[in-house]
């Protein structure tokens, strides 16, 4: 395949990747935002919280519920 085109392909899936990451976080879903990570080999780490993706997503979600209304 054309590079150039599978540069996009890639983009286009980083994109849907993003986008959903973002509706999970939007909606306070842990299982939908624990579903980009690829498991608990991956992590995440935004400063007060930092863990393995699907522990990460479980404990960012409990804090965006805890501290907005409009979820």
């Amino acid at each position: 395949m054309d590079t150039k085109i599978q540069e996009m392909l890639d983009h286009h899936e980083i994109r849907k990747v993003l986008a959903l990451y973002c509706h999970a976080c939007d909606r306070g879903d842990a299982e939908l935002m624990a579903s980009v990570y690829t498991g608990e080999d991956s992590f995440d780490d935004h400063g007060l919280v930092q863990a393995p993706g699907p522990e990460y997503a479980t404990r960012m979600t409990a804090n965006i519920l805890e501290r907005t209304d409009a979820v």
